[in-house]
């Protein structure tokens, strides 16, 4: 018996000692991860950036009637649109503009710019037209909330010209002056607050 309680002993001021862990059944430790989403949009390249409306002028020298119709004269696609925030589209246009410039001033018959329906189907439940007229010819639409199109993407398409006065006004017995026209469409996408 004596042999057993010094050994005794010493194994229980063994566990009793300082920086001697005890057996876990369990253990356990946790860590979060933290990350941030920035607020931000996209807007895709168009499947056509450059929509030829080939010759403009009919047999009378004034805008052909078949580019004066409802129907779309051209299209482009741009498949990939979106905003992971609350949003404002804005859709800029201006009208087609005679590029090269003259020596004389327009005469009174003639159309040096000529406007144009822009409509944008698939951003949001309404479809968006513009017909700009003085080049400052933009809208807005605030979302307040994420959105992205479809996969059939935004479309644009462009239809019913119509010759313009020096003016601005919309004038349909105008011959075209002869040159390279113009326009522009624009689509920004921006979060907003």
């Amino acid at each position: 018996m004596l042999h057993r309680f010094p050994l005794t002993a010493v194994a229980a001021l063994l566990l009793l000692a300082p920086g001697t862990a005890l057996a876990q059944t369990t253990a356990s430790s946790e860590i979060d991860l933290s990350s941030t989403v920035v607020a931000s949009c996209g807007v895709g390249a168009p499947s056509l950036t450059v929509l030829d409306l080939h010759e403009l002028s009919g047999p009378d020298g004034r805008l052909d009637p078949s580019k004066r119709s409802s129907n779309t004269l051209a299209s482009t696609t741009i498949a990939d649109a979106w905003c992971n925030a609350p949003n404002r589209l804005t859709f800029g246009t201006k009208p087609m503009t005679l590029q090269e410039t003259r020596a004389y001033a327009q005469p009174a018959y003639m159309a040096r710019d000529i406007t144009y329906d822009a409509t944008l189907v698939g951003w949001g439940p309404f479809d968006t037209t513009r017909r700009p007229h003085t080049g400052d010819d933009s809208v807005s639409l605030a979302s307040s909330h994420p959105y992205a199109t479809s996969s059939s993407g935004l479309v644009l398409n462009i239809s019913k010209l119509e010759t313009m006065t020096a003016g601005k006004v919309e004038d349909p017995s105008l011959m075209l002056e002869a040159g390279h026209y113009k326009g522009t469409v624009t689509i920004t996408l921006t979060t907003v607050n």
